[in-house]
């Protein structure tokens, strides 16, 4: 929790222990084995000590909760699996990606996956939703070579280069194209 947040000492006891009563009463975590569950999102996300609780994590919990259909349990166990999730932007981040979850028909809990994934990363997640695994690994195809196309020209910006030769890495640093430079006769 020091490593990630070390701010935390800094501040007041009684400001601690108001937002961790928080995390208590809204997910109602009351003791016994909710204890371990409540020292896991405080693990995962020790920075939210640092939010304010009136414009920050209550903002942020109404309206996870709404989107849950007012289920504490649900809500519980999103942020039990991402307790990330209250680290994220509700205007930019948490509102935006549960309405397009929403829009496309697929349940809040999913919220977990999307948070997390860059933009670009997010739309292609969002379309492969309701695929079969076929149809994944041809859009995961499409995407690489769109990539690839873009490539074709002089322009490599945003690629790997050496003297070696230019590839593309995907977004797990793998790579899934490699050229050799052609030597100019």
């Amino acid at each position: 929790i020091f490593f990630q947040a070390p701010q935390i000492v800094c501040l007041k006891e009684e400001h601690l222990k108001e937002k961790i009563n928080f995390v208590r009463t809204t997910l109602q975590l009351g003791g016994g084995a909710h204890d371990e569950q409540l020292r896991s999102i405080i693990a995962g996300m020790p920075s939210m000590l640092k939010c304010s609780l009136d414009s920050n994590l209550v903002p942020k919990t109404n309206f996870l909760l709404g989107a849950f259909h007012n289920s504490i349990d649900e809500l519980r166990e999103a942020i039990l699996l991402q307790p990330t999730l209250l680290g994220y932007s509700l205007e930019k981040r948490i509102r935006p990606r549960m309405e397009l979850l929403q829009q496309n028909g697929l349940e809040a809990k999913k919220i977990t996956n999307a948070i997390t994934l860059r933009e670009d990363a997010f739309q292609l997640w969002l379309s492969s939703q309701g695929m079969s695994n076929e149809q994944k690994a041809k859009a995961r195809l499409k995407k690489k070579t769109e990539i690839i196309d873009q490539t074709r020209g002089d322009d490599y910006s945003g690629h790997k280069a050496s003297a070696f030769g230019k590839h593309i890495v995907d977004d797990a640093g793998r790579i899934i194209l490699w050229s050799r430079p052609v030597p100019k006769v």
